[in-house]
């Protein structure tokens, strides 16, 4: 006789919902939002001020020490004056060559500007004129002043008064001086201030208090400090 075999029952729930729900919630909660929003802010703020500013202020070096901070290399002008003799580097050309300058009256001052000597900034502390020639020639009275850029006012530095020294130095003798010191080989006078504002440019205006209209002199230094801009490596 045939037998009939009872129909087979295959089971479909355990293996169809494990396989589906699972894997459909956590693939993309997750990387949908953390790959937009933390990008989006940081990478522009913190470029775009920094940038700029930095630049714009040079960087200096420690201030150097030096007998003058104008000498040979720096722009001088003469003014008020007739005349200036034989003239303008001799005066600050580190030796006592004689400078002989012509006022324009008596009462009225005359001098001479002049530019850093190497650097674009300076302190002055100082200054030193050494005699040549009369001692009534001799400029007694000065004023100091300076400036930052062609463009601004002239600041007074210093204001006094200075002593002729009763010898007479030899002309065109090489100057030996520092910072701290004149050349003790010579005759100078000399005036120390306090001063801490840099400057690019200085004038220094002379008179006498004697009759005469005319100054003579045989060397004019400016004791300070040069101011270096360091370049910042690329």
């Amino acid at each position: 006789p045939i037998v009939t075999r009872p129909p087979i029952t295959v089971t479909r729930s355990p293996t169809a919902s494990p396989t589906t729900s699972p894997t459909a919630v956590l693939t993309k909660s997750p990387t949908a939002s953390p790959t937009t929003s933390p990008t989006i802010v940081p990478t522009k703020s913190p470029t775009s001020v920094p940038t700029k500013s930095p630049t714009a202020v040079p960087l200096t070096g420690a201030p150097i020490e030096v007998n003058s901070v104008i000498g040979l290399g720096s722009t001088i002008d003469f003014y008020d004056h007739f005349s200036a003799i034989p003239g303008t580097e001799e005066i600050v050309d580190g030796t006592t060559a004689s400078v002989i300058i012509r006022k324009k009256s008596h009462n009225k001052p005359a001098g001479f500007t002049a530019t850093t000597n190497g650097e674009p900034f300076s302190i002055v502390k100082g200054i030193r004129v050494y005699r040549r020639g009369k001692k009534d020639w001799f400029p007694d009275v000065y004023t100091l002043e300076g400036r930052k850029s062609d463009s601004d006012e002239w600041q007074i530095i210093y204001e006094g008064m200075l002593s002729a020294p009763n010898n007479d130095n030899q002309d065109g003798k090489s100057i030996v001086s520092t910072f701290s010191n004149g050349d003790s080989g010579f005759a100078f006078a000399e005036q120390l201030f306090s001063n801490d504002i840099a400057y690019s440019s200085y004038r220094a205006r002379f008179t006498t208090i004697k009759t005469s209209n005319v100054f003579q002199l045989g060397e004019v230094e400016l004791p300070g400090y040069l101011i270096p801009i360091v370049t910042r490596p690329p």
